[in-house]
């Protein structure tokens, strides 16, 4: 998902600057149609139509907009038309498969419904399928593809469409994923033959399988299969936890390639900043683009000019930019509610007051 940023006037001030010198205006982003994001809210759906008078969104999570015979007009599925002719729309919706189309109406109110040009996967009925467990949030780095990462044995891993298991086996004939995620394969006495639980054989006599599973514990076994189906049950390997029936316990992580503190960055949504504090108790991001996140001599409470700490003590945040130079600091809070104002440690540029200055 792609942003454009439209100018915004001027820059101002240092950190710390009298909040009433600077009358900031926030700079509109500009919508490209593509596959839906993760965004704070929910998911971010997005269909490009100059023409259409209306974009309705419907999908098995809303009763296809609680159509008549197609026809679409219940304002509550409608989306919102962007000035560039992106229709936009964000749902609170649980991960998982879901299934949609796009509902164009023009002035006489006729519909004519599309499915999503950005995803491929249809059902019989030609609607959009898709797993929203595989979804990346806007800005994030996406996970390693399966076919482009490290698939040897090992613990199951977080990659594009869920978690990879993995089970090594050069005699087994056929070998399934049974675990309390499928019912354990619905396996009848330890027979287990349902296709759909089948991992899929590599050239390396390793067995794969990529399933669109949430993060948290996860209870499974392998189940290897001789050529007359006789069935063989084995926890993994790779994983040192069991339960009381010797089935793997595993916790399901999802471990995306870790963001390293650096200089500001484009990605989708604007510019990616980052500052490295593991012993911070909360992180502001506070420029000109901001009005200094609206400190108070220096103190900063307001949650929307807050940094999302990562796991590894990296704090981001992405903020829509226009291009030309800005000023800003990072402002790092204590367990006391104590306030530091830090320059940029990744950019060398300042100004007289310290700020770090960089040219987006």
């Amino acid at each position: 998902m792609l942003f454009t940023l439209l100018a915004l006037a001027g820059t101002w001030g240092a950190g710390g600057a009298d909040p009433a010198a600077a009358q900031e205006t926030a700079a509109p982003v500009i919508y490209t149609a593509a596959a839906p994001v993760a965004v704070e809210g929910g998911y971010l759906f997005t269909f490009e139509s100059k023409d259409a008078h209306k974009v309705y969104l419907a999908g098995d999570f809303n009763n296809f907009a609680d159509n008549d015979n197609g026809r679409v007009n219940d304002p509550a599925f409608e989306m919102t038309r962007q000035e560039n002719g992106v229709w936009t729309k964000i749902l609170s919706l649980e991960p998982g498969a879901v299934r949609y189309k796009y509902v164009v109406a023009n002035d006489q109110g006729e519909c004519a419904w599309q499915p999503d040009p950005f995803v491929t996967e249809r059902d019989k009925d030609d609607n959009t399928v898709l797993d929203l467990a595989s979804v990346r949030a806007a800005g994030a780095a996406p996970l390693p593809s399966p076919e482009d990462n490290d698939t040897g044995p090992g613990a199951p891993k977080a990659v594009a469409g869920g978690f990879l298991f993995t089970f090594e086996s050069a005699d087994a004939h056929k070998v399934y994923l049974a675990g309390d995620f499928n019912n354990w394969a619905n396996n009848d006495n330890g027979r287990v033959s349902d296709p759909a639980c089948e991992m899929e054989r590599g050239g390396d006599g390793v067995w794969r399988k990529v399933l669109p599973l949430n993060p948290g514990e996860v209870h499974y076994k392998f189940v290897a299969a001789n050529a007359e189906g006789e069935c063989s049950w084995h926890p993994d390997l790779h994983v040192s936890g069991r339960d009381k029936d010797d089935n793997t316990m595993a916790t399901l992580r999802d471990r995306r390639p870790a963001v390293a503190a650096s200089a500001p960055r484009p990605v989708e949504g604007g510019y990616l900043f980052t500052f490295e504090s593991k012993d911070a108790q909360k992180v502001y991001l506070a420029g000109d683009f901001n009005n200094f996140a609206n400190n108070d001599n220096g103190r900063v409470t307001d949650p929307s000019f807050e940094m999302e700490r990562g796991e590894d003590g990296i704090w981001k945040k992405i903020v829509a930019l226009t291009p030309g130079a800005h000023a800003y600091k990072f402002v790092v809070e204590n367990d006391k509610g104590e306030h530091a104002w830090h320059p940029d440690p990744q950019v060398s540029s300042k100004d007289k007051d310290d700020n770090t200055v960089f040219e987006f």
